[in-house]
Formats: C-alpha cells, sequence, structure tokens
C-alpha cells in the first residue's frame, strides 16, 4: 500500500479531483495510481534507506505499508511526486504550460527535501524513525550494564 491513498492524493492535488478521476477512467489506466505510488514509494525509500527504517508506515500485524501511519512528511512528498507525475502523463510531449512550472518546483523541492534527509551530514528529519544502527540515533538502543569483577 501507498503512504498516500487515492482520496487524499485528491483532496492535496493541485489538480481538480475530476481530473484525476476522469483520467484514471481512461482505458488502460485503471492501475495507474497503484502503479505510480509504488514507484513514488521507491523513490521516497531507497534514498532513505541507509538512514532511516523503511518500508515508513509499516504495520508489523498485516505486513503491509499503513497509510494512515504515514508521517505528514511522506503525504506532501508523495502528493507532489504524484501530481509530476499525472501532469507529465496527461500532456502532450514537450509542451509546457503556466501550471507546468509550478508542479515541476514542487516536485523539485520534494526531491532536495528527500536528499537533505537522507544527507548524513545534516540533521536527520524529524518525523522520520532513524535506524537503531545509525550513529547517529539518540537514545541507547543496545548494551546494559557494564561490570568488571576483580580477583586478589
Amino acid at each position: 500500500m501507498p503512504y498516500l491513498t487515492l482520496a487524499e492524493w485528491k483532496s492535496r492535488s493541485s489538480f481538480s479531483s475530476a481530473e484525476i478521476v476522469e483520467f484514471l477512467a481512461l482505458p488502460g489506466r485503471a492501475t495507474t495510481f497503484d502503479d505510480w505510488s509504488e514507484e513514488i514509494q521507491s523513490d521516497i525509500d531507497d534514498p532513505l534507506r541507509g538512514r532511516y527504517e523503511v518500508p515508513f508506515a509499516f504495520n508489523k500485524t498485516t505486513g503491509l505499508v499503513d497509510p494512515t501511519l504515514a508521517p505528514k512528511i511522506l503525504k506532501k512528498w508523495s502528493g507532489a511526486l504524484l501530481d509530476e507525475r499525472f501532469l507529465m502523463a496527461r500532456r502532450y510531449p514537450s509542451a509546457e504550460g503556466s501550471d507546468d512550472i509550478d508542479v515541476n518546483k514542487a516536485a523539485e523541492r520534494v526531491r532536495e527535501e528527500i536528499k537533505a534527509a537522507a544527507d548524513r551530514d545534516r540533521t536527520a528529519h524529524h518525523e522520520l524513525p532513524r535506524k537503531a544502527s545509525d550513529p547517529s540515533a539518540s537514545g541507547v538502543s543496545r548494551g546494559g550494564p557494564i561490570a568488571i569483577g576483580f580477583n586478589t
């Protein structure tokens, strides 16, 4: 399952819900949202895999990603990347409109935010759960009391 449901994407998209519904109703587009969501989840998870526990919003009971558990930042990132995919899929090649610039800039900002979150030289993103093995992770995750005995 994706980090963002279809209903959530329609409500936060820069495109109207009617445009999205109309596009997804076209022949051959029945699985488009699921396909795009899977690719976008990979686009988000892959760069962050070295620093964070991925997949995010993983429900151990069901063994699936649960959108209700996804941090808000993942929903923001997924929405911007879905809008970009939608824009590219519905326009003619090399045709660019004024709305294209805003959508493309938003997607580029998301990519920069993902890159910054993955950069170990920068502060970790506060909404994302870090790996316990990450040296910058706070708190004690391993070890315990150390006792040394001396026999004389």
